[in-house]
């Protein structure tokens, strides 16, 4: 839940920028997005509004406002260097045109983090911070993830040696990346993909490959010693993180400024390029309120890299490998009805650590 609140005329993006604190102390609620209200009279009326949630907001940093100048905002690889002058721990929470000093500018949202902090994305503050049981102290940053196309980077976090259920351990992986619709499976091509492919890595223990349509999975890029090519320096998932086919996880993301964030448990279920990372099937991006379409649907690189937020990916290592049967394929007892159930009680244990 969300509403709006309007604001008094801004002459300078300062002064707009002390309207957006004033209005989030105001309130303890967090700003979501701004935007220009303009009626339909005549003459008409303007003012700038923004959308507060309706949710406590949590301690973060100062919302900051940023004025694009015109000769950047119509030139991409321009506007892309300005984004990145703000600051590589930077969440963006919205771009947009506002009235200040009576003139419509473009301007940028976002939050600065705190030098050698874990940055999240805006929509994952209240979620995934200390607060909630995340214990951000025990993890590492994977550089090596950087470089996959598709990634946020600096973003990708590796837990070791968590406390697990029944007082065992765990590790778990973090990373935001885009998502590309995987349309592979028993589901048939109804959409015409032309990179459709009927077998996926992963299948039910009937033998048949996972549909796409029905089933939440995620894509795990090729480790080196599976396909030639990889990038010298790139983390591979199984090898140095302990994440493989019929792991299970969960992802986050939040497709409207200002919509609720979405949710969804996913088992690693196909197999991608050794390069590329953000991929998942059909059901999953669904569920995230993803588009779906396996042709025109999807989030791309460009666009992350934009927002500097992509979708939010938790993987836990070695949670699948009791439910495995190998032979001709590979088969999981997962595999439809037990994936949510299974990744539900991982992210409860995540959520329940002691710092």
């Amino acid at each position: 839940m969300s509403f709006r609140r309007f604001l008094e005329p801004a002459g300078s993006g300062d002064q707009l920028q002390v309207q957006l604190r004033d209005q989030e102390l105001a309130f303890g609620m967090q700003i979501l997005g701004i935007g220009l209200f303009q009626t339909v009279n005549d003459p008409s009326l303007r003012n700038n509004f923004i959308e507060l949630t309706s949710q406590i907001r949590k301690k973060s940093p100062e919302l900051q406002v940023s004025i694009v100048p015109k000769e950047v905002a119509d030139n991409k690889a321009k506007f892309s260097g300005f984004l990145n002058s703000l600051g590589a721990e930077i969440s963006i929470v919205d771009i947009a045109i506002v009235l200040i000093d009576g003139v419509e500018q473009e301007v940028v949202l976002f939050r600065s983090g705190i030098s050698g902090s874990v940055v999240l994305p805006d929509y994952a503050e209240d979620i995934l911070n200390g607060e909630s049981g995340v214990a951000w102290t025990k993890s590492e940053a994977i550089r090596g993830m950087d470089d996959y196309i598709g990634v946020v980077p600096e973003r990708s976090r590796l837990f070791r040696n968590l406390s697990g259920s029944a007082g065992g351990q765990m590790d778990v992986v973090y990373y935001e990346c885009k998502f590309d619709i995987d349309n592979d499976g028993s589901g048939g091509n109804a959409q015409h993909d032309p990179f459709h492919q009927s077998d996926t890595s992963l299948h039910d223990m009937q033998g048949n490959a996972l549909d796409a349509n029905e089933i939440p999975f995620a894509v795990l890029p090729l480790d080196r010693s599976q396909r030639n090519g990889k990038r010298p320096g790139l983390t591979d998932f199984g090898k140095d993180l302990g994440l493989s086919i019929g792991d299970v996880g969960i992802a986050f993301w939040r497709p409207k400024p200002q919509g609720s964030v979405r949710s969804s448990c996913f088992v690693y279920g196909d197999s991608g390029p050794p390069n590329k990372l953000g991929e998942g099937s059909v059901q999953l991006a669904k569920a995230l309120g993803v588009n779906p379409d396996p042709v025109r649907g999807g989030i791309d690189s460009n666009t992350i890299q934009r927002l500097r937020k992509g979708i939010v990916h938790i993987g836990f290592p070695g949670s699948g490998k009791a439910f495995l049967s190998k032979g001709r394929v590979l088969k999981s007892s997962l595999v439809p009805d037990r994936i949510e159930t299974c990744a539900k009680q991982l992210f409860a244990s995540f959520l329940s650590q002691v710092s």
